[in-house]
């Protein structure tokens, strides 16, 4: 007998957390919601919605609509051949639009689906071979000591945020990067849309001397897609998840960065990568100070990928701390990859019982 889901539990979880940074700049409290799916044998799986305010075009209380709204009669039995087609199906017979639910209820319906088949969630997405990949990872650094740090674990790509207020700071860090560590690591710059259009192709052009991996989302998305020639490589963020700006973006920037909770999980990551792969772009993979279940799904997506995996910026972060403190074995020193267990793994397991 082919497997159904039967029911679904909805849990949230709130707690304060460190003041945030970039997009969450100053937030002082993080939640998120644990759907939980469960066939009639015992099984299930689960899944996490947590948008992020002032960031996240839903909310989570739009999340809790839709997910609580659900009827399991309506969604498909699972396929035996066609994984990705069942869960798109199984996601259009939800209803569920909002982005962070969607990625909460592909996941939960994943995770469900490789227990059931003794599979990791990145074997589901990407083949057999993408449990056994590592994936580098970046790290978001404020300063030398944060910078010396993640050098000593292992990292070697490291995200500067910048802003007109602080470019002066922002170039003196980046410089005492290069002093320090030559070639041996990479700079990535983020400026969360926040130069000036008047003066981006000058902050561009000072942030050239690094060799820069890339500088993602300069300005907003409008004035990236009228860009002309940059002299740094350009990382569409958060301009994916705007109207039809996808796939223009493609002209203008040579790395695109998923995060599925702003993107809509999986089925819409995938995509993306597998059209920029096609274009000749690579691809990495974020996110939005979710909780731990969040982040392992990340890290199972970015094994799966179809393209040109750069390092991903994947490493835990002070939104963990509003959620009970599980193990995510998903997350190394230096490296996200596969758990290699059915479904998400102990962070599914763990998280499940915290919530019920």
């Amino acid at each position: 007998m082919t497997p159904r889901v039967e029911s679904l539990e909805l849990a949230t979880v709130r707690g304060a957390v460190a003041p945030l940074a970039g997009a969450a700049s100053g937030q002082t409290v993080r939640a998120g919601l644990l759907l939980r799916v469960l066939d009639a044998r015992g099984g299930g799986g689960i899944g996490e919605a947590s948008p992020l305010p002032g960031y996240s075009p839903d909310t989570i209380d739009d999340c809790r609509r839709e997910l609580a709204a659900i009827d399991p009669r309506a969604l498909p039995a699972a396929d035996d051949v066609d994984t990705l087609g069942w869960l798109e199906r199984a996601v259009g017979a939800s209803r569920v639009v909002a982005p962070a639910a969607r990625f909460a209820l592909e996941t939960a319906l994943l995770d469900w689906l490789g227990r059931a088949r003794g599979v990791p969630l990145a074997s589901l997405l990407g083949g057999p071979e993408a449990s056994r990949r590592r994936v580098e990872l970046s790290a978001l650094v404020a300063d030398v000591a944060g910078a010396r740090a993640a050098y000593a674990r292992g990292v070697r790509a490291f995200k500067l945020k910048v802003s007109e207020a602080s470019f002066d700071a922002d170039v003196e860090l980046a410089a005492a990067l290069r002093d320090a560590y030559g070639d041996g690591i990479r700079l990535r710059f983020d400026a969360n849309r926040r130069f000036d259009r008047a003066r981006a192709a000058r902050r561009l052009e000072s942030l050239a001397r690094f060799a820069p991996e890339f500088v993602e989302e300069p300005v907003p998305t409008a004035d990236l897609l009228a860009m002309g020639r940059a002299p740094v490589p350009l990382a569409a963020d958060e301009s994916l998840a705007v109207a039809r700006a996808w796939p223009a973006l493609a002209a203008r920037c040579r790395v695109v960065v998923l995060k599925p909770t702003l993107l809509g999980g999986f089925g819409a990551c995938l995509r993306i990568a597998r059209e920029a792969a096609a274009r000749g772009l690579a691809a990495t993979v974020t996110h939005t100070f979710d909780g731990p279940l969040a982040l392992a799904a990340a890290a199972e997506l970015a094994c799966a990928l179809p393209a040109v995996v750069l390092a991903c910026g994947l490493d835990p972060h002070a939104g963990l701390d509003a959620w009970p403190r599980v193990a995510i074995p998903q997350i190394g020193a230096a490296h996200a990859l596969s758990s290699g267990l059915p479904g998400l793994g102990p962070v599914a397991d763990a998280l499940a019982r915290s919530a019920g």
